[in-house]
Formats: structure tokens, sequence, C-alpha cells
């Protein structure tokens, strides 16, 4: 009985140890994903156009990625949306 208790309990472990690796490359996704729009928006409102240059480029080269989702696109809409009530006169 205790074999099986033990086999159990390696089994439980790794499978604990792989929903861990996996949440934490999730959570490192995620955080990377915040960064590269954190930067685009910070580029994308500068007063230095060529800043704004880089960082419109970056918002259209991420939406263009596999990986890129509604909410991306949504996210780069609602920020050129916002570009351009600043360039209205």
């Amino acid at each position: 009985m205790s074999a099986i208790v033990a086999a159990a309990a390696v089994v439980a472990s790794v499978l604990v140890g792989q929903e861990t690796r996996r949440q934490l490359a999730v959570d490192r996704r995620r955080d990377r994903w915040w960064e590269q729009w954190s930067w685009i928006a910070e580029h994308a409102f500068s007063k230095h156009p060529g800043e704004q240059q880089a960082g419109v480029v970056m918002l259209e080269t991420l939406t263009e990625l596999a990986w890129s989702d509604g909410d991306d696109v949504r996210i780069a809409v609602a920020i050129q949306v916002e570009r351009m009530k600043g360039e209205a006169p």
C-alpha cells in the first residue's frame, strides 16, 4: 500500500510541476506582452516625431503577428484613434 501512495505522490508532484511551469510560461508571455504595449503607447504619444513613428511601426507589426488576438487589435485601434484625436486642429 505504501508503494501505491508513494507512486501517487510522485505522479501528483510531476503534474503539479508541469502545471507550475506552464503557468510561469503564461505569466512570462503576459509580462512581455504588457512591456511591448507599454513601450508602444509611450512612443506612439511621444512629442518626438521619430519616437512616434517607431511606436506606430511597432504597433502595426505587433498586430500582424500570428499570436495577436482580438484584444491586441482593439488596443491598436484605440491607440490609433487617440493619436488621431491628438492630431486634430
